[in-house]
């Protein structure tokens, strides 16, 4: 395909290859920006009559990433999106009128024949995590020969491991991802595809650490949270039986040496390895080295007049070398310049080479497109570099440059236009391992220090208040305990349970990050407090491991203050932590740490009931009880009623354990009243269902049935699956027990269902139960 023609749409076989020449389309356009697009597609009305986006956002990224697999876009999508392609290139519609009816009618040829396959399910696409292949992909015919017969030849005895090793910037990852994506066309590794950026040359924080890795590996390959092992031998161990036999690809970016390497490789015969990295590595055995230079001189010059349009140089042919040679070679370097050149179309190559000769060499093409920004998208470019995680979004970009939300979408959109960040999922924007590189010198260079730690005060201080604000969300009913380190930005609010969870989910890793981030740079107070809010989302969704490190190091930056308070709320929350993992000797000495060091009655109050949940577990229930009466006395105290009713429900429960209906009820009832007049609805749906545990240990079936129906209601109206489940679990036997015989089978299936959808191991038991 010629670069100076669009791509012909007609040349497409099927879906595939339509939603590839989309793509060109995109690429042959400028490469515009999701958000652009989304601005240029306008607005049409929707069913009620309401604007809506022609092109969201959101739907371009799904369509370009390949997700719909062989179904075709909509034909409405496709004609606002060749029209917005257009346009961001300055043509207007009305003039592309007859290429935009060649799009159509090359839609309408796919439409009638193409079968509209099912779509895939929600384990099949957590199983391929490909990034988008590289549209303007070009040259390393020869590297990528070699690596293509090195996978098809594959080994009888292990799997084949290729390790494309080079410089920073060389394009290590765009020959993986384009190989990657060229295999699995052609048939192979269909079974699995797993990715990971193992981070081994960030400067902004550590390498992954490969038992992080495997963990999320594990999720996405179905195994549950609490069947993962806790150490990284288990999990590498559990890894490989999984992958054993299958037709996998994993491709592993970044990889700082052999040690972070070994636990993430497969045994199977059947499975493919692609690594990158800047070092040899060459100490692990069956690993086959791939060294990979800049570009050859013919490949990077293709590769500039493929990007910017080969006219530009109609009246001047050498100067596309001399731009590749004065971008190194480099493909990313090459990228911004190419397109800054396409971008402005009175500039003549010339005047582009000019700049540039000015500048140093390889940081030119930044350093070009650095200097030419606005005050604003410039100063956020640079303080990128202080960013802890791997990506941001507007309202943390926000925070960093002190700047509204609007203001900060907008330059983000500048540096995309410009090519300084990427997209790689709607409103998610990250800095090439380069470009941080740069931007980390340029804030060095631009900023003062007080200001770089004043962003990075806003930035953390913001994260810990958002994050809090998230909490407040998810447990409604709980007490902080604390006052918070101050915030000079305005924090992120939620609406919802659901838009609270997401916001944790999607900002994990940064979160995560900006813990030790925090500590390092003596904001100590963060470093404990951010974990303590975080808590009840890493318990939600059982990351154990991102748990216990974040409060170890929070542990010490309270220790760093002396700030018994945070050590014990730190100490409280490594018990619970140990807890959830079983690991319950780990869990009493945490607790009875906390209980050493707090004296707020609040703290001791829930440290004194935790550690009764961990009696309970050990089987030790007349201990448990004498727990709970103490943390009963101080909720009482203090006139937490939340405290004394979820207190009170444990009391019960223990009590029925130890064989003392008539105390267990007394309990059960005082705690159901407390939050029945509080419209604590969270807390009445574990209170209905121990209190059902004991009708049925009673033998009182059907009012235990009743009170299985209400803690079923009320689970289900908030979204509670698990404690669904469990109740229809529950539910189901003693339907059972009363001859409902296919009553309780729904029951089971029901929960099963859930169990299932959660990854949850006691699926397994639900589905042997229901066989015949």
């Amino acid at each position: 395909m010629s670069s100076t023609q669009p791509p012909d749409p007609a040349t497409a076989a099927d879906a595939g290859e339509f939603v590839e020449r989309m793509r060109a389309l995109r690429l042959w356009a400028g490469q515009p920006s999701l958000r652009r697009l989304e601005r240029l597609g306008g607005d049409v009305p929707s069913t009620t009559g309401a604007r809506v986006k022609a092109l969201p956002v959101s739907t371009i990224s799904h369509v370009l990433s390949g997700k719909s697999g062989d179904r075709l876009p909509r034909m409405r999508f496709v004609e606002r999106y060749v029209a917005a392609c257009l346009s961001a290139c300055g043509l207007p519609v009305e003039r592309g009128g007859e290429y935009l009816r060649r799009w159509l009618d090359a839609w309408r040829a796919l439409a009638g024949p193409a079968p509209a396959g099912p779509p895939e399910s929600e384990v099949d696409e957590a199983r391929r995590q490909l990034p988008m292949d590289i549209a303007e992909f070009t040259g390393r015919e020869v590297e990528l020969d070699r690596l293509l017969a090195l996978a098809e030849a594959g080994d009888a005895h292990a799997p084949a491991v290729v390790a494309i090793e080079g410089m920073a910037g060389v394009g290590k990852t765009r020959l993986a991802v384009h190989a990657a994506h060229r295999l699995v066309n052609r048939g192979r590794f269909g079974d699995v595809q797993l990715w990971a950026d193992l981070r081994g040359f960030d400067p902004a924080g550590p390498a992954a650490d490969p038992a992080a890795v495997l963990d999320r590996f594990l999720r996405l390959l179905g195994v549950p949270a609490p069947r993962i092992p806790a150490d990284v031998e288990g999990r590498s161990a559990l890894y490989r039986d999984r992958l054993a036999g299958r037709e996998a690809l994993v491709l592993l970016d970044n990889v700082a040496g052999a040690d972070q390497l070994r636990p993430l490789l497969p045994a199977s015969t059947t499975c493919l390895v692609i690594v990158t990295s800047r070092r040899g590595l060459g100490a692990v055995d069956g690993v086959e080295p791939l060294p990979l230079d800049v570009l050859a001189p013919a490949e990077a010059t293709a590769l500039v007049t493929r990007l910017a349009g080969a006219e530009r140089f109609d009246d001047d042919p050498g100067a596309a070398a001399r731009l590749a040679e004065l971008c190194g070679r480099l493909p990313i370097a090459i990228s911004v310049a190419a397109r800054r050149l396409r971008a402005r179309t009175a500039w003549t190559p010339a005047h582009l080479l000019a700049k540039l000769d000015r500048l140093p060499r390889v940081h030119a093409s930044f350093a070009l497109s650095y200097q030419e920004l606005p005050d604003g998208p410039r100063r956020l470019f640079r303080l990128l570099g202080l960013h802890p995680g791997p990506d941001v979004s507007a309202p943390s970009a926000a925070a960093l440059a002190g700047v509204s939300v609007a203001e900060a979408e907008a330059q983000l959109e500048t540096l995309l236009d410009e090519h300084l960040v990427q997209e790689g999922t709607p409103d998610r924007y990250h800095l090439h391992d380069l470009l941080r590189d740069y931007a980390i010198a340029m804030v060095q260079r631009d900023e003062q220090a007080a200001e770089q730690r004043q962003a990075r005060h806003r930035l953390l201080s913001w994260y810990l208040h958002t994050a809090d604000a998230a909490a407040q969300r998810l447990a409604p009913h709980r007490r902080r305990g604390f006052p918070l380190e101050p915030c000079s930005h305005p924090a992120q609010r939620f609406d919802s349970h659901a838009e609270a969870l997401g916001w944790c989910e999607a900002e994990h890793a940064n979160l995560v990050a900006a813990v030790p981030v925090a500590a390092t740079h003596g904001e100590h107070a963060i470093a404990w407090q951010l974990p303590v809010v975080l808590l009840n989302y890493l318990y939600l969704r059982s990351h154990w491991d991102d748990w216990i490190a974040t409060h170890t190091t929070g542990l010490a930056s309270a220790q760093a203050l002396g700030d018994a308070g945070g050590q014990a709320r730190i100490s409280n929350g490594l018990g619970v932590a140990h807890s959830d993992r079983r690991e319950l000797d780990a869990a009493v000495a945490h607790y009875r740490r906390a209980l050493e060091l707090f004296t707020d009655p609040g703290g001791r109050a829930w440290t004194t009931n935790n550690l009764g949940v961990a009696m309970v577990d050990l089987g030790r229930h007349a201990a448990a009880v004498a727990e709970f009466d103490r943390a009963l006395v101080l909720f009482r105290e203090i006139g937490d009623r939340t405290g004394e009713a979820i207190c009170r429900n444990n009391l019960g429960d223990a009590h029925r354990r130890l064989g003392e209906p008539e105390r267990a009820a007394a309990h059960l009832r005082d705690a159901l009243a407390i939050q029945e007049e509080l419209g604590d609805r969270s807390g009445q749906r574990f209170t209905q269902h121990t209190l059902a545990d004991l009708c049925r240990d009673r033998g009182l079936l059907e009012p235990a049935v009743a009170h299985y129906r209400r803690a079923q209601a009320l689970s289900e109206e908030l979204g509670d699956q698990w404690g669904t489940a469990r109740v229809l679990d529950h539910l189901g036997s003693t339907l059972d027990t009363l001859g409902e015989a296919e009553q309780a089978k729904d029951c089971w299936r029901r929960a099963a269902d859930l169990l299932t959808a959660l990854g949850r191991p006691e699926a397994d038991d639900l589905l042997a139960r229901l066989k015949p």
